[in-house]
């Protein structure tokens, strides 16, 4: 699966891209072994942190699972919207 990870209003290091990749890596494989892509968009709003995840799923059918999470730190903002698609 080809997962991009991008910033709006900050930049992305190389431990949080790894953390977002390894996390929702197996997250999808739960649920779609062949999910095509996932794009996974962290934006800096104020005090807090937006993350924003799109994932094809792969399976023809043309289902999108997306996701969101809010929170004061860019990783529990990915955990949050990461846990959300896990339910």
């Amino acid at each position: 699966m080809e997962i991009t990870v991008y910033g709006k209003h900050i930049k992305i290091g190389a431990s949080l891209e790894k953390h977002v990749k390894d996390h929702l890596i197996d997250t999808v494989k739960k649920y779609f072994k062949d999910a095509l892509n996932a794009h996974v968009k962290i934006e800096k709003q104020g005090q807090l942190f937006q993350t924003e995840i799109i994932v094809n799923e792969g399976t023809g059918n043309g289902i999108l699972i997306k996701s969101n999470g809010h929170e004061y730190d860019s990783y529990r903002s990915f955990n949050v919207a990461n846990e959300k698609i896990e339910k």
